[in-house]
């Protein structure tokens, strides 16, 4: 999935991931596979964490990341998708949701969430792409 996401030009400069060790072995496989490597963050707080969670973190991230991965579980994750993209998506283990987002800061993620374009959800199994 990190090739795919070199492919896209999807390159997070910042992860945050859950502190189970699969989440955590994740993040450090992207990280040591993703064109420019981003600085890595375990979050505690992620283990099977609600919405409100992931948004609450996203909301504290400095200004100077562009681009940001969480890495994190189900149901939380997915219900996080379905809010941010307004309809469900499934997210399997690997899959990733991407959005693009209008607003100068994260600060405002959290309230103000119509600034947010969803660019798609990939998963491990349906992807093609040269390689």
């Amino acid at each position: 999935m990190a090739e795919f996401m070199n492919w896209q030009k999807l390159s997070p400069s910042l992860i945050l991931s859950s502190s189970a060790k699969r989440a955590q072995t994740t993040a450090e496989l992207f990280q040591s596979h993703l064109s420019q490597p981003p600085q890595w963050e375990v979050i505690e707080d992620f283990y099977l964490a609600p919405p409100d969670i992931y948004l609450e973190q996203v909301s504290m991230i400095p200004d100077e990341f562009s681009q940001v991965m969480l890495i994190g579980h189900n149901p939380g994750m997915e219900t996080l998708v379905q809010q941010l993209a307004g309809e469900y998506h499934p997210m399997p283990t690997a899959a990733i949701a991407a959005f693009q987002s209008e607003a100068d800061d994260w600060s405002s993620l959290p309230s103000n969430r119509a600034h947010l374009n969803f660019l798609g959800v990939w998963r491990p199994k349906e992807i093609d792409f040269p390689s």
